[in-house]
């Protein structure tokens, strides 16, 4: 095991940085060495992702949002604000 590697916790904690490529290089680097490795993360940010992707079209789209819950398009842009 690589000494730098990143445990699945540490990814997560960075996700946001991560995604939005606030990460310093070296950070970044073993980020992506570690998603190259672990199927359960890769799985995460793509449903990280998706849910994001989906809460824009939501919000773009009053009529759907109407249809959702609005304490979960809450949560969900809460979320997203905290990474």
């Amino acid at each position: 095991m690589n000494k730098n590697a990143i445990t699945c916790e540490e990814f997560v904690n960075s996700l946001g940085a991560f995604r939005d490529g606030d990460l310093a290089l070296p950070d970044r680097i073993r980020a992506q060495e570690h998603l190259a490795s672990c199927d359960k993360c890769s799985a995460y940010l793509r449903r990280y992702e998706r849910t994001i992707e989906l809460a824009k079209k939501t919000l773009a789209n009053r009529a759907v949002s109407a249809v959702l819950p609005e304490n979960l398009v809450r949560r969900i842009m809460a979320a997203r604000r905290r990474s």
